[in-house]
């Protein structure tokens, strides 16, 4: 249920076929992108989905296809390549706040997928 209303989700906000790349960032084993991939298998309409993790936390991947690549460093090469991205961001690690990089970048959607307030995601302020 959880994978099939995300991806709706995303087919919706994309803007257009293959212009717009939702990127999973700190995606450990990559296990999110894989499920969403295997969602849209069938589907033309789907956005570009990528993984990337920079493989700090020593997590094996799922799947061969995330990245070994820092989530600024990610958005930084694909950012051309795409009208839009939508950045996934799963559990961001506790005391870091990425959203102030993503917004830096212009990134003009992100999805933050974990506990807020005084949860273990990220920077319960900042973030």
């Amino acid at each position: 249920e959880y994978i099939a209303g995300l991806a709706e989700y995303l087919v919706n906000r994309q803007s257009s076929p293959g212009k717009t790349l939702v990127l999973d960032v700190g995606a450990g084993d990559g296990l999110l992108a894989r499920l969403l991939k295997e969602h849209f298998q069938p589907k033309r309409t789907a956005p570009d989905i990528l993984a990337v993790d920079d493989g700090s936390w020593g997590i094996s991947p799922k799947t061969n296809d995330v990245e070994k690549l820092k989530f600024t460093d990610a958005i930084e090469k694909y950012a051309a390549d795409y009208e839009q991205i939508i950045v996934l961001c799963s559990w961001m690690p506790m005391g870091d706040d990425w959203t102030a990089s993503f917004r830096k970048a212009g990134v003009k959607e992100y999805i933050l997928i974990g506990e807020s307030d005084d949860g273990n995601c990220g920077c319960n302020w900042e973030t």
